[in-house]
Parts: C-alpha cells; structure tokens; sequence
C-alpha cells in the first residue's frame, strides 16, 4: 500500500505540476486510466482494506442514512452558492438548459472521482492512520487536484472532508457522486459563470451560463 501510495502521489505531482491547465478531455483520459489500474485490485480493496472497518448499519440503513446526510449537505452548499450569486447579480440564478445537461456528465464524472478518492484512497490511508487524519489527507488530496483555483481548492477540501467521513460511516457511494454533480455543477454556473459544456466541447453553441 505504501508503494501504491508513492506512486499516486509521484504520478499526481507530476500532472498537477506539469498541467496545472488541462482541458477535460485530458483529466478524464486520466482518470479513466488510473480507474482502469484501479479495478485489477478491486477485489483487494474490497475484501481486504474495507473488510478491516465494519460498518454499524444493515444495507438499508446505510443507504437511507448516506442519502438524507449528503442531501442536508449538498441543500446547505447549494444554497450558499445560490445566495452568492443573487448577491453577486442582482438576480437569481438560472437553471436552464445548459445546468440540466451537464448534470448527468457530472454525475458520471463525479462517481469516478468518488471511486478513486473515497473507495480507493481513504481505505488505504485509513489502515496506515487514525481515521481523522485519514480523512484529512484524501480531502487534502482531493483539493490538491484542484489547486489551480485556490477558492475550488477550499471548497472541495471541505466537501471531501463530508464525503469522506460519509463514506466511512456508511459505505455508498452514490449519494456522494450525485452531491458531487450537484455542487460542482452550481460552482461552476453560478459562481465562475462558466458554461460547462462550452469548456468541455468548445464551439457547442449553448450561451454562457449566469
């Protein structure tokens, strides 16, 4: 675990030094890689690191109580970054078209990352630690990825921190991605005004959002 931890880390130094401004297609070709890599050792993972760290709840429990948690989290973020923008607009922020598309992209985008940060990472970090610091050092990391825009940075370091200790608590991963998708969606909309499909695929042809 210790040598996989190195590697990541050089691996991760290297790409956020070297392209601290990557287009989309690039962090996804990556992350798709290092998914790819990840799931040759799913099992272990699964049957070796998680088993160590048992959770309290049966199935369901565990899937009602990750999903009302997330959701008070991620009303709470959203409603700060709605508030944010009426302040910063005069006006309240749209839902259109363009927030409604990029929502199901993000959701995909944002369980991959879940998977390598909180299924992945946590768990190693978490027979290595004492479970605080692990789950400071993968938001850390999460918010490293993110370091080319210092106030990203802060806000997924605070985010990983919540999913992260969800994660551990009640072991699903969904209600996450989806929390994810909705706050990475609504940062980028409301408070960057930035039209995410348009950064993905430049020339889509959809205005610029808020």
């Amino acid at each position: 675990m210790i040598i996989e931890l190195f590697t990541v880390a050089v691996m991760s130094a290297i790409v956020v030094l070297g392209f601290p401004q990557r287009p989309a297609w690039l962090n996804v070709l990556l992350a798709l890689c290092g998914l790819g890599l990840l799931l040759l050792n799913r099992r272990f993972t699964t049957t070796v690191i998680w088993r160590r760290f048992p959770v309290a709840y049966d199935v369901r429990d565990r899937l009602v109580r990750s999903v009302l948690t997330s959701a008070v989290f991620t009303l709470l973020g959203l409603a700060a970054m709605a508030c944010f923008a009426a302040w910063r607009n005069h006006s309240v922020p749209p839902v259109d078209r363009t927030v409604l598309l990029v929502l199901p992209l993000y959701l995909g985008w944002g369980l991959l990352q879940q998977y390598l940060f909180q299924f992945f990472l946590l768990g190693r970090f978490l027979v290595l630690v004492p479970a605080p610091l692990a789950v400071g050092a993968t938001a850390a990391a999460f918010a490293l990825v993110h370091a080319p825009r210092p106030f990203t940075a802060c806000v997924t370091l605070v985010a990983g921190c919540v999913w992260c200790h969800l994660y551990v608590r009640y072991r699903v991963l969904w209600p996450l991605a989806v929390s994810h998708a909705l706050l990475g969606a609504a940062l980028f909309h409301w408070v960057y005004g930035q039209n995410l499909l348009a950064r993905w695929w430049p020339g889509f042809g959809l205005p610029e959002a808020g």
